[in-house]
């Protein structure tokens, strides 16, 4: 994997820049504007405010805190820090220095996707936790044969049948790059009792929307018959060591209730879980190509 150094204690070659930015032919730094062919510009994919395509779900601060779009948006670490010294055509040259810690499109996939543990759950599969069948899913599969991509990087859906306990989804996987993720968690069902995930692991952090560091199991809201959102970032700073989430939820008398996460690229930050659309479904922007 190629990357380029983050600050100034090394040197930037021409070389390291086509390398890292994947051209092999003679380049200037003028061939490496912002926007242009080689170099990313974050807001080509919106911003962690507004994404692409129709709004899909309008949000309003509270159980859906942003709009939901069919594509689109890039987590708020990414609206300051991506590429933020690399200028456009339009805003000036260039210079060696502007490039440390730059960002390049990549493509990212899971691995070694498994089962850990799960207890207390119904309606999928015999109530049994099934790859591809409801639960758990990884790169960008169809579950249960509907909805084309639903489940992006990794799916994982926890539904409880009653409220004597939380019914539970454990999984574990890697990633194939370092760096920030979407995180994305939602509740659904016809109660009101608890819902909640945690996600870990060696060089794992998990931030909020407001960029604050959160440890832990993330209590999420719960509506009776209606949707609750959350969005978050996922920083992996080793693509070798293993993630691990815990995905609960439980509901209240003889009412069920629905937990599930989603990992997508952070290109993806405000796309409908539910979406259709494949519009950018893979674009990541990566400080390791």
């Amino acid at each position: 994997m190629a990357t380029l150094p983050t600050s100034n204690s090394s040197s930037i070659s021409m070389s390291e820049l086509r390398t890292f930015f994947g051209d092999s032919s003679s380049i200037s730094l003028g061939d490496l504007n912002k926007g242009g062919s080689l170099v990313p510009n974050p807001t080509t994919y919106g911003s962690s405010t507004a994404g692409g395509g129709d709004v899909l779900a309008s949000g309003n601060g509270g159980s859906i805190p942003l709009n939901q779009y069919d594509y689109g948006g890039v987590c708020p670490s990414l609206d300051t820090e991506a590429n933020t010294l690399v200028n456009t055509s339009a805003t000036g040259e260039q210079s060696m220095d502007h490039y440390y810690g730059a960002y390049e499109v990549v493509n990212p996939s899971i691995n070694s996707l498994a089962l850990t543990s799960y207890s207390n759950q119904q309606q999928w599969a015999g109530n049994t936790p099934t790859a591809y069948y409801g639960f758990y899913a990884g790169n960008y599969a169809a579950l249960g044969g509907s909805n084309p991509d639903y489940c992006r990087l990794f799916y994982c859906q926890s539904v409880s049948s009653t409220s004597t306990s939380y019914a539970v989804v454990i999984n574990t996987f890697k990633v194939s790059h370092p760096g920030i993720y979407t995180l994305y968690a939602a509740t659904f069902g016809n109660s009101t009792s608890g819902c909640y995930f945690s996600a870990s692991g060696t060089g794992v952090t998990l931030k909020n929307h407001a960029l604050s560091t959160v440890t832990g199991n993330q209590t999420l809201p719960v509506t009776a018959y209606a949707s609750n959102a959350r969005y978050y970032e996922l920083h992996v700073s080793d693509e070798s060591q293993t993630i691990t989430t815990n995905v609960a939820s439980s509901g209240s008398g003889s009412e069920g209730f629905s937990c599930a996460i989603q990992l997508r690229t952070n290109c993806n930050y405000l796309q409908h879980v539910n979406t259709t659309d494949t519009t950018n479904k893979t674009v990541h922007l990566s400080q390791t190509t």
